[in-house]
């Protein structure tokens, strides 16, 4: 998440120094400290002392550089070159602050901003540490270093170590799957991703029946909607209450033989979350892994769902498509088709879920215009959902 857009939503610049300050305190409680001045660039996501090398900066900023139009790219790799670099630096930083660092790292480390955490990238050690950020739930990053943990051979960045509120993990680098300049090798990485997500589903499979499994989603959202969103004005309420509401009647018709398949879900796949390098790709940001339906990374990533304008539109597509659509989402283990479209009323209740979740903690300030695109388009898939039933 860019830094423009954490500005929009939290008191950026307190939380971004308290988090260090308060990181810091707990990884070197001994050692001594040195103020040193960081330039913010929000376009660039990135925070790096005033004195470090600029060239030490390329692989940090260079997946800015791609865009699919030549110009376009021409323009942006211009910009990430000169953006770091004076003169031209004194315009497109965003700030400059001081931080309190140990002395053993005060001009070798970036801060990169995310959602629920900062990552600190040490040039020296060729080492990453994300911490929590402060006044936000370690849920999210503990759940980032657990799965990797548990299921060692996923391709992610390795994790070297964890603590309570913070881990160290592998520094690896490379650009986006949407930015690579090969649809070949889009088309390859892709289905390697596909193949490691399988593994991790087939070996996390369990049946539930699908009215339990849907009760406790519902019961879920309507709880953090009463304790953490009292923001929201009545219409959204209603909206989110509503739509649990219907999807509750509509799942309950089903008889109470129908099961569904939950696994241990990545919980964000999105080209941004797959960083590729020129031989090798790795998943990454598992943040948000949780067990879920078995369709839903593969719905996630399908139905574009991370950018909300349009979802109806593209989920209404697939909808019309399913009947003449020959084995789809079947990398997952199993084809979902028409006889099995409740597993798309079981997806927006997880997702709702998620995006409630991903916002409920105090510390982010405008919950409503976060949801509010969202929400609008829930309400018209709620009327394509109870359609299809």
């Amino acid at each position: 998440m860019k830094i423009q857009i954490l500005r929009k939503r939290e008191n950026f610049l307190k939380i971004f120094q308290k988090s260090i300050s308060v990181f810091f305190s707990k990884k070197y409680p001994h050692s001594s400290y040195v103020n040193v001045e960081y330039v913010i660039n929000d376009y660039l996501n990135i925070a790096y002392p005033s004195k470090i090398n600029r060239n030490d900066l390329i692989d940090l900023v260079s997946e800015f550089k791609y865009h699919p139009k030549v110009y376009r790219r021409i323009l942006q790799s211009a910009y990430t070159f000169l953006a770091i670099r004076w003169p031209l630096e004194a315009v497109t930083s965003s700030e400059s602050v001081v931080i309190s660092m140990p002395s053993s790292a005060k001009y070798r480390w970036v801060f990169v901003p995310g959602n629920h955490s900062i990552r600190a990238v040490d040039l020296d050690k060729n080492r990453c540490f994300v911490f929590l950020k402060f006044g936000f739930n370690n849920k999210f990053i503990k759940s980032d270093a657990n799965i990797r943990l548990k299921y060692k051979w996923l391709k992610a960045p390795a994790v070297l170590r964890q603590e309570d509120d913070w881990y160290e993990e592998q520094k690896v680098v490379g650009v986006s799957w949407n930015r690579l300049p090969s649809v070949d090798l889009r088309k390859k990485t892709i289905i390697d991703v596909q193949n490691q997500l399988l593994k991790l589903y087939q070996k996390t499979v369990v049946n539930v029946p699908m009215k339990d499994y849907v009760s406790q989603l519902c019961d879920n959202i309507l709880s953090i909607l009463g304790v953490s969103f009292s923001s929201l004005s009545n219409k959204e309420k209603y909206i989110i209450s509503n739509f649990v509401a219907e999807l509750r009647l509509l799942l309950g018709s089903y008889s109470n033989d129908v099961n569904i398949d939950l696994v241990s879900t990545h919980g964000d796949l999105q080209p941004g979350n797959i960083m590729c390098s020129k031989d090798d790709f790795w998943i990454i940001d598992w943040e948000y892994s949780d067990q879920r339906s078995i369709f839903y990374d593969a719905l996630v990533f399908d139905l574009e769902c991370r950018f909300p304008s349009g979802l109806s539109v593209r989920f209404n597509k697939k909808i019309n498509e399913l009947g003449n659509i020959e084995g789809y989402l079947e990398w997952t283990g199993q084809p979902l088709n028409n006889n099995r479209s409740y597993y798309f009323s079981v997806f927006f209740l997880e997702d709702l879920l998620l995006r409630m979740c991903e916002v409920s903690t105090d510390s982010i300030q405008i919950k409503s215009e976060i949801l509010s695109d969202y929400l609008a388009e829930l309400l018209i898939i709620q009327d394509m959902l109870i359609a299809k039933h």
